[in-house]
């Protein structure tokens, strides 16, 4: 997967992949949420929300790349 600049800040580093996070502010605060990089097989990423820190009665999102990734944390207005 390729990098992406926004400005001079590198987004691709900015997301922890496979590490649970939690929805400070914005839609869904107070729920966790976890990035899942399957370019390999699926090539795509999952992100993953759940209402609990533990991961159960989650749902999924397929996304297609890092710029989804962006631009869904940007429409919902998440600070992670």
């Amino acid at each position: 997967m390729r990098d992406i600049f926004i400005g001079s800040i590198n987004f691709r580093k900015l997301v922890q992949f496979d590490t649970i996070g939690h929805v400070n502010s914005g839609s869904n605060k107070g729920s966790y949420v976890k990035f899942i990089d399957d370019t390999a097989k699926s090539r795509g990423i999952y992100m993953v929300k759940f209402p609990i820190k533990n991961g159960s009665n989650g749902y999924n999102t397929w996304l297609e790349s890092v710029n989804d990734i962006e631009d869904y944390i940007k429409e919902n207005q998440w600070v992670i």
